[in-house]
């Protein structure tokens, strides 16, 4: 997760990753992806940000990794904690967790096949 802001002005920016999309929070079912603890601390440590910090993150849309992503390309902190799919979830570190396991996640054709060139590639 990387934070900026602007020197000498009110705006800023966080480029959130796979961690706060548009819409939900990312899915924890891919490799690599962490555990529903840590992204319910990070997506607290995100939402104690002032409302107007842009957030842009790294899917949105018809994307395949996450649920219910808005098609829009950004957002903000604001927007997130009013209308962010997950928002009722974060009440409790324990409801949280159950709602990340409860998920219906769609299968990435070709997932493992397209993991292995990409760290093939990172190798070279």
């Amino acid at each position: 997760m990387l934070v900026a802001e602007y020197p000498k002005t009110s705006e800023g920016i966080i480029f959130t990753g796979d961690t706060l999309l548009r819409g939900n929070v990312g899915r924890l079912d891919l490799d690599g992806a962490g555990t529903p603890e840590q992204l319910y601390d990070s997506i607290k440590k995100l939402f104690a940000l002032e409302d107007y910090v842009a957030v842009m993150p790294s899917h949105y849309g018809k994307s395949q990794c996450g649920v219910g992503l808005s098609s829009v390309p950004m957002s903000t902190i604001g927007y997130e904690k009013r209308f962010n799919g997950a928002i009722d979830a974060l009440s409790d570190r324990q409801k949280f967790i159950d709602y990340i396991k409860a998920l219906k996640t769609m299968e990435i054709p070709d997932y493992h096949k397209i993991k292995r060139i990409n760290m093939d590639k990172q190798k070279n």
